[in-house]
């Protein structure tokens, strides 16, 4: 195992200070804050992202040395009601996220 943090607490640092200090700092891993860039109350971090996934370039997580797995998280409270949302808000993000992935 590897102990990391999530990025979206460091709303207004650079991505590669965050990844900087994490490793100065004995974490291993970092999740990076890569919703789409808005607003609003459905999700605690909503506008934190360190990549911009609505306007993700394919080869873009490359560029910056990532090629590991790209996991979605399910943090939007306006489809959490029953476990037919809650398919529908991975199947979205799957239907998003795909075309960059490579």
């Amino acid at each position: 195992m590897r102990l990391g943090l999530l990025t979206a607490p460091f709303p207004e640092t650079p991505l590669m200070e965050v990844a900087d200090w994490t490793a100065a700092n004995g974490f291993e891993s970092l999740e990076i804050a890569c919703w789409p860039r808005a607003t609003g109350p459905t999700r605690r971090y909503a506008g934190t992202s360190h990549l911009d996934v609505a306007n993700l370039i394919a080869g873009q997580a490359t560029e910056i040395g990532y090629d590991g797995d790209v996991i979605i998280e399910h943090e939007d409270r306006d489809f959490e009601k029953t476990d037919d949302l809650i398919k529908r808000g991975f199947l979205l993000s799957r239907d998003i996220l795909r075309p960059s992935i490579k």
